[in-house]
C-alpha cells in the first residue's frame, strides 16, 4: 500500500511538473510567435519567464523596443494573468489570432524610459496626430510649449518610471476595461471603460477602432505634484507670478483647443486653471445616452459635447458648473473648393451655372479690415493654427470671433506673431 500511495505521489508530481513544463513552453512560443509577427516594429527580449498553477504568466528583465520610439522600455516585472491554468491553455492560442477570452490582466512594476530617442508626444503623433496632444502642451510658458525632455528635466523628472495593471472582464452583457498608471512625479491615472468590441480581430491587427461602441467612461487623475512642478518651470520661463501665469496658461490652453475644433466656454478655462494652482485629484465622467461608435464621431460634429454626452468634472471634490465644449465640424469637414450657383439669364430662358472660387486665400495682414466678418484661418510662427470669423483687425493685432453653443468668445492674437492669415473670399 505504501509503495502505490508513494507512486500515486511521484506520479502526480510528474504530471504537475509536466503540466507545468507544458505551460512554460506554451507561453515561450506564443512570445517567440509574437515576436516573429512584429519584428520589423519592436524588438523584445527577456531574461526569465516562469509560469504559475492560477494561470499568469511571469516576466523579469523585460526590454520592449518599439523602432518608432527610438529608445527602449526597461521593466522589471510584468505578469500577464489569464484568468486560471486550465484557461490558459486555451487563452494562449486565442490571444495568438487575436482573440480575448475574459477575464485578462497584465500588472506591471519598475517600468523606466529614459529620456533619449522620440519623446512620447512626438511618438503618439506618428498614430494619432499632433493635434490630440495640444491640450496636454505648455501654455505661456516663456519659449517652451511642449512636454520635451528638457522641460520635464527641468520640472526635476530625469525619466519616466512607473508602474500599473490593465484588466479586460465582461460584464453585464458588456466589454469592460479598467487602467492605472501610476508615474512618478506625475501622477496616478486611473480609467474605467465600458464598451463593446466588434472584430476585435481586425482592431488588433489594423488598428482601426471604428467597429468599438463606448457606453460609458470614468477618468480620476491623482496629482503627485507635477501642477506645482509645471508653475514653477514656466513662472521661473515667464517670470510672472503663480495666479498671474495660470491666468495667461488657461487663456491660452483655451485658445489652442480652439484652434483644433474645440470651443470651450470660461468655465472650461476656469477649471484647467484650478488644476494648475490646486493639483489634487480630478474626476471625469462621460455617460453619454446612446453609445458613442468611433467609427461615426462625425455625428458629434457642431454639438455642445458636455449636454449631448452627459459629462461632468469635479477637482477636489468641488463639481464643475456650466461647462460647454463644443466641437466645431467645419474644422474636420474638407473644405469645398467650387460652388455651384445657379443664375437667371438676363435675356435668354436658360438658366446658366456661375462657379464661384470660394476658398481660404492668403491675404495680406494689413488689408485685413476690409474683411470683417469673414472666415479666417491663422497660422503662427509656432505651428499652431485656428480659425473663426473675424471681428477687427489693426496694425497690431486682430481678433476673431468663435461661436459654440451657448455663447461666442473672443481672441486677440498680435500680428508679430502671426505667419500666415488665410480669407474666405
Amino acid at each position: 500500500m505504501i509503495k502505490k500511495l508513494g507512486a500515486l505521489l511521484i506520479l502526480g508530481l510528474l504530471l504537475v511538473a509536466g503540466i507545468k513544463a507544458y505551460a512554460t513552453y506554451s507561453a515561450m512560443q506564443f512570445i517567440e510567435s509574437f515576436k516573429q509577427e512584429h519584428s520589423k516594429s519592436l524588438s523584445l527580449s527577456y531574461s526569465w519567464l516562469s509560469v504559475d498553477f492560477e494561470g499568469n504568466i511571469h516576466f523579469e528583465g523585460l526590454v520592449l523596443t518599439p523602432f518608432s520610439l527610438k529608445r527602449p522600455i526597461n521593466i522589471d516585472k510584468l505578469t500577464l494573468g489569464l484568468g486560471n491554468a486550465s484557461s490558459m491553455m486555451t487563452a494562449l492560442p486565442s490571444l495568438k489570432v487575436g482573440k480575448l477570452t475574459a477575464p485578462i490582466s497584465m500588472s506591471y512594476s519598475g517600468l523606466r524610459m529614459p529620456f533619449k530617442g522620440r519623446g512620447l508626444d512626438e511618438w503618439m503623433a506618428l498614430f494619432i496626430g499632433d493635434k490630440v496632444l495640444v491640450p496636454m502642451s505648455l501654455f505661456a510658458c516663456g519659449d517652451r510649449s511642449s512636454l520635451d525632455f528638457s522641460a520635464l528635466k527641468a520640472m526635476g523628472i530625469e525619466e519616466l518610471s512607473a508602474s500599473g495593471r490593465i484588466y479586460y472582464e465582461q460584464a453585464r452583457g458588456k466589454d469592460m476595461i479598467t487602467l492605472s498608471i501610476d508615474i512618478d512625479k506625475i501622477g496616478k491615472l486611473e480609467l474605467a471603460l465600458s464598451l463593446d468590441l466588434e472584430g476585435l480581430n481586425t482592431v488588433i491587427e489594423t488598428g482601426n477602432v471604428s467597429a468599438i461602441n463606448i457606453h460609458n467612461l470614468e477618468m480620476s487623475h491623482l496629482d503627485a505634484g507635477y501642477a506645482r512642478r509645471m508653475v514653477n518651470l514656466c513662472t521661473e520661463e515667464s517670470g510672472l507670478e503663480p495666479e498671474a501665469y495660470a491666468k495667461h496658461a488657461s487663456q491660452a490652453w483655451r485658445i489652442g483647443m480652439a484652434g483644433i475644433g474645440m470651443l470651450a466656454n470660461e468655465a472650461v478655462e476656469d477649471l484647467y486653471r484650478d488644476k494648475l494652482l490646486q493639483g489634487g485629484v480630478l474626476k471625469l465622467k462621460v455617460e453619454p445616452p446612446v453609445p458613442i461608435r468611433l467609427g461615426e464621431l462625425e455625428r458629434l460634429y457642431d454639438q455642445e459635447l458636455v449636454s449631448s454626452l452627459a459629462i461632468s468634472a469635479n477637482i477636489n471634490g468641488k463639481m464643475s458648473q456650466s461647462l460647454q465644449l463644443f466641437l466645431d465640424g467645419s474644422y474636420y469637414r474638407p473644405e469645398p473648393v467650387l460652388e455651384e450657383k445657379p443664375k437667371k439669364p438676363e435675356s435668354s430662358g436658360q438658366a446658366t451655372v456661375v462657379l464661384s472660387n470660394l476658398r481660404y486665400q492668403p491675404t495680406d495682414i494689413m488689408v485685413l479690415s476690409e474683411f470683417v466678418d469673414r472666415k479666417v484661418r491663422i497660422e503662427l510662427k509656432d505651428g499652431k493654427t485656428y480659425q473663426g470669423l473675424l471681428k477687427s483687425a489693426d496694425e497690431q493685432k486682430i481678433e476673431v470671433t468663435l461661436i459654440f453653443g451657448g455663447g461666442t468668445a473672443d481672441y486677440f492674437f498680435a500680428n508679430e506673431k502671426i505667419e500666415l492669415v488665410e480669407v474666405w473670399r
